[in-house]
């Protein structure tokens, strides 16, 4: 979909973006989706299209527009028009279409790729220019809202359609008040209130995002990666995991246990199954179901992905359930590998002190499973 040497631009109608990321109940960071689509080409410009009412002394939309204009976007906006329609009501009328067209066609020759955040149908007759053009076109909208927020004419036209449910994950500011499930969100209340110093949300994932491997475990530690913010960090399991990731080149060897340590995943990235830390480390089913909604999109964020490591039973089922795959056709067994569609697993105890104390796990098992890991991916 992308390539790395290709120039990209980006035009993105705010208004319409804003809108679908609220149906879809989450709110744009633009300084992670700018550092994405870095990281898949060569980016070079990224345009944001808004009205503002130009009698208003301030807008709520102001500070946004002046973080965008100072942090790498090319800002575009005009004033909007405010009126009163025929039953009464306040309407604001301010739409940037044609604006962005016009910018589109002229940056078409300097670009071999435009993404378009709207999912306008105006937009169709666009894209078909700067086909004709040589411009690969892609679209992010939603069809998982309802109604959808993309018109099925102008999905049809682009070359690529990417649903902006699942760049959830890279693109969305972490839902540090998800309350999703009752009894998590309940329990880091009270972890908060004791330990009001500690990250006490959900974790994200950690690592690359061009990365060909994910590492998946069960959920964040209480006194590890729900006080650090960083998964598997600040408990035993990290210990032997960034160190096992670092004699295999999938680390730089920096890991401290401490999320500032400078520790940089290579062609690797970490999650859970679960993101909030659960009470005795136990999630139950409907929180494991709950969360996987959250693992897929994420799973879909990764254009690079070949092979997951699950550590654990859970992890290896909530990630075959995610995919649809029957587990009985892949038995969960440590050192295990199965093939998914165009993934391979590979299946291990998790590396916690009680698996390590008891023996069940051992460093040298745990490292049987990167080397077979390592030479999977070297000969690809």
């Amino acid at each position: 979909m992308f390539y790395r040497d290709e120039r990209l631009a980006l035009f993105i109608d705010g208004a319409n973006l804003y809108a679908a990321g609220r149906a879809l109940g989450f709110d744009i960071d633009y300084k992670l989706l700018r550092s994405e689509f870095i990281r898949r080409g060569k980016l070079v410009r990224a345009f944001y299209y808004t009205a503002m009412l130009e009698t208003d002394e301030y807008s709520p939309i102001r500070p946004l527009v002046d973080w965008l204009n100072y942090n790498g976007f090319a800002m575009v906006t005009k004033p909007a028009k405010e009126f009163t329609d025929s039953m009464g009501r306040r309407k604001v009328k301010g739409n940037m279409d044609i604006e962005l067209a016009v910018d589109a066609m002229e940056m078409a020759p300097h670009v071999d790729h435009i993404v378009i955040f709207s999912g306008d149908g105006d937009f169709k007759r666009l894209v078909e220019s700067l086909q004709r053009q040589g411009v690969r076109v892609s679209v992010v909208s939603t069809i998982r809202s309802s109604p959808p927020m993309i018109a099925d004419e102008l999905r049809r036209q682009c070359d690529n359609f990417i649903e902006l449910e699942e760049l959830r994950e890279v693109i969305g500011r972490p839902p540090r008040d998800c309350a999703l499930c009752p009894r998590l969100a309940d329990y880091r209340g009270a972890l908060a209130a004791k330990h009001p110093g500690w990250f006490n949300a959900p974790v994200p994932s950690f690592g690359d995002h061009n990365a060909r491997i994910l590492i998946l475990g069960l959920a964040p530690g209480v006194s590890g990666a729900n006080r650090t913010g960083r998964p598997f960090t600040g408990d035993y399991a990290g210990d032997l995991l960034y160190t096992t990731l670092a004699k295999f080149g999938f680390a730089n060897n920096a890991f401290r246990a401490d999320p500032t340590d400078g520790l940089e995943l290579r062609d690797c990235i970490v999650s859970n199954a679960v993101r909030c830390v659960p009470p005795g480390n136990k999630p139950t089913p409907a929180e494991i179901a709950t969360c996987r909604g959250f693992l897929a999109a994420r799973v879909s964020a990764l254009p690079c992905l070949r092979a997951v490591v699950c550590l654990g039973r859970i992890a290896h089922e909530t990630l075959l359930r995610a995919f649809g795959a029957r587990l009985a056709d892949h038995p969960f067994a440590h050192g295990a590998r199965h093939a998914a569609g165009d993934l391979a697993i590979f299946d291990s105890y998790h590396c916690s002190r009680y698996n390590t104390n008891t023996g069940r796990l051992t460093a040298p098992m745990f490292e049987a499973v990167f080397a077979d890991l390592r030479g999977y991916i070297d000969g690809l």
